[in-house]
């Protein structure tokens, strides 16, 4: 928890699994996670997955069922994608 002058919020960093077998036990973590709280929430870190084909960078393609998951997850505990200029991995 993070106490400044203007209030109180949540901040959390976060590496998501790595295997896409495990991606599923990731956002079941995004749902714990989210529910712990009533205060704002700010996550940040790796989460190892996209939400759109087009972010995917590189030969190996991204299995539908893993960009469709994690779309899904994205709303579902409140969060939202914040808009990325420059360099993607930074």
């Amino acid at each position: 928890m993070v106490d400044i002058n203007k209030g109180k919020w949540c901040l959390t960093g976060y590496y998501g699994f790595p295997k896409n077998s495990r991606r599923k036990d990731a956002w079941q973590l995004l749902r714990q996670l989210s529910n712990t709280s009533i205060l704002p929430w700010c996550i940040l870190g790796d989460f190892n997955d996209i939400i759109s084909p087009s972010k995917k960078k590189g030969r190996n393609e991204r299995a539908n069922w893993l960009i469709s998951g994690f779309r899904k997850v994205v709303p579902n505990v409140g969060l939202v994608d914040v808009h990325m200029e420059g360099y993607a991995y930074t």
